[in-house]
């Protein structure tokens, strides 16, 4: 009886911990602009966690035949990512390539110093609340830019 007991015990146990789903889910979002000739083609892959997210990787791609506007968004976008260079886990990169222009980030956020981003930006502590960035917060904010997520 008590070795029923006892695998009764673990079983319920099992089960309680294993509400907590370990699995990581995606969330995908897009937007394609044009405008005055310049076709903006932007994607985002949240991953996320038990509703936090864990890393985001962005895909940003303008596309212009006027190489001035293309090397003018890409020292406004430089000048956006610089100061977070140094940043550990907080990675991107950004080219001209005929005539389109690629930014791409990567970000994890389940190593990267959060304190130190608010502290480059105050701006990130919009989305970061005690470290962590909710997926329902990232997506309520790519939607106000107009940014569709599935």
């Amino acid at each position: 009886m008590k070795k029923v007991l006892f695998f009764c015990s673990i079983a319920f146990l099992i089960v309680c911990t294993g509400c907590k789903s370990s699995k990581i889910n995606t969330l995908s979002c897009t937007r394609n602009v044009e405008q005055a000739g310049i076709k903006f083609d932007l994607f985002y892959l949240i991953k996320y966690k038990n509703n936090y997210v864990t890393n985001i990787q962005s895909t940003e791609k303008i596309v212009s035949d006027d190489l001035f506007v293309l090397n003018s968004y890409k020292d406004d976008i430089e000048s956006i990512y610089e100061p977070y260079k140094n940043l550990k886990y907080y990675n991107y990169n950004i080219e001209i390539s005929g005539n389109t222009l690629t930014s791409q980030t990567d970000i994890d956020y389940t190593k990267v110093d959060t304190k130190k981003m608010i502290e480059i930006d105050s701006n990130n502590s919009n989305l970061i609340k005690n470290g962590k960035i909710d997926v329902g917060t990232i997506q309520s904010y790519y939607q106000s830019l107009g940014i569709v997520c599935d």
